[in-house]
């Protein structure tokens, strides 16, 4: 369904936000609350054109009650997906489910962005040539807070300026 029209997207929007009109549209609605979520698929479940729903948890860097966007989520932002059917017969299913599972999911994310931080920087002290510098740590197990210099030989803006920052 091609959106390249103000009136496309004005119709397609005006579809997807009514309630009593079930066409697929481009569109995802998402919402922060979980009470918002329950009494949506509650009244979902009750309708007859309905089938099973799926709530899929992800986790944007903004979030407001609710917002809508084209059809697509990348993998890296689920959290995780679960019948509402079986997630609903849990009466604390946000506090016992959802938030672990978001707690694992940022924790996990967090570990990787250490990760991919930390190897970012070693790439970039290696295109600067200054991985040559660094001694390894007394204790053998790589470099320390006591890493130094070995040698500062040679000259250069990058290194003129690290070691007037010494």
């Amino acid at each position: 369904m091609p959106l390249s029209t103000s009136q496309a997207r004005r119709s397609t929007l005006q579809t997807h936000i009514r309630n009593n009109i079930w066409e697929p549209t481009p569109y995802i609605s998402f919402t922060s609350s979980p009470e918002a979520l329950e009494s949506s698929a509650n009244f979902r479940r009750t309708r007859p054109y309905r089938e099973n729903q799926t709530v899929v948890v992800i986790d944007p860097v903004e979030l407001d009650n609710h917002y809508i966007c084209l059809w697509e989520v990348k993998a890296e932002e689920v959290v995780g997906r679960w019948s509402w059917d079986d997630l609903s017969l849990n009466p604390n299913w946000y506090e016992d489910i959802v938030l672990p599972a978001m707690r694992n999911f940022r924790e996990k994310r967090q570990k990787y962005q250490v990760e991919e931080e930390v190897y970012g920087l070693s790439n970039a002290l290696s295109a600067l040539g200054l991985n040559d510098f660094l001694s390894e740590s007394s204790s053998g197990h790589g470099n320390s807070d006591q890493v130094v210099p070995k040698k500062l030989d040679g000259s250069g803006p990058i290194r003129d300026n690290i070691r007037a920052n010494l």
